[in-house]
């Protein structure tokens, strides 16, 4: 596969790994009708994230760096495995909320641990911008999940 070939396919995946991602809040957005406001958030908040990716992957100035290979199609496709088995597990059936809360955090602290981001270069201002953009609003995602987490005294693992 050419280079250009794969890098458009890893854009292509990180935004369906960002709708997979808002598909599983929604989910949990109708099962927690209390804490629904709090899913329907996260989900809408997954939704932009995608389409900055896509905006990303329209630009001249971006490319996709393959930092020791960890950016392989291959790579997406395990991750996006695992967020097809959460999507099926949360319609198939109920989690309890601390549950919820936990495979969520593991999602978003899972993307800013493995660098998830890293996979972008580009020096425009804007680029760096929006990069920063994607990379804070996961880091308030793990805070929010982590403070509602905490309210209810439960803790993650």
């Amino acid at each position: 596969m050419d280079s250009e070939q794969e890098n458009n396919d890893i854009l292509k995946m990180m935004v369906d790994n960002e709708t997979a991602i808002s598909e599983i809040y929604r989910i949990y957005a109708q099962q927690y009708k209390k804490h629904q406001k709090f899913w329907n958030d996260l989900a809408r908040e997954e939704i932009q994230h995608a389409r900055l990716i896509e905006k990303l992957s329209k630009r001249e100035d971006v490319s996709i760096s393959k930092i020791k290979d960890r950016f392989t199609p291959e790579v997406f496709k395990i991750s996006f495995r695992y967020l097809e088995e959460k999507r099926e597990q949360a319609a198939k059936e109920t989690l309890s909320f601390k549950e919820a809360l936990s495979i969520a955090l593991d999602i978003e602290t899972g993307m800013l641990e493995r660098g998830y981001l890293n996979v972008f270069e580009g020096d425009s201002p804007e680029f760096q911008m929006m990069l920063e953009t994607l990379d804070v609003e996961t880091q308030e995602h793990c805070n929010k999940i982590r403070k509602l987490l905490a309210r209810k005294n439960w803790s993650f693992f």
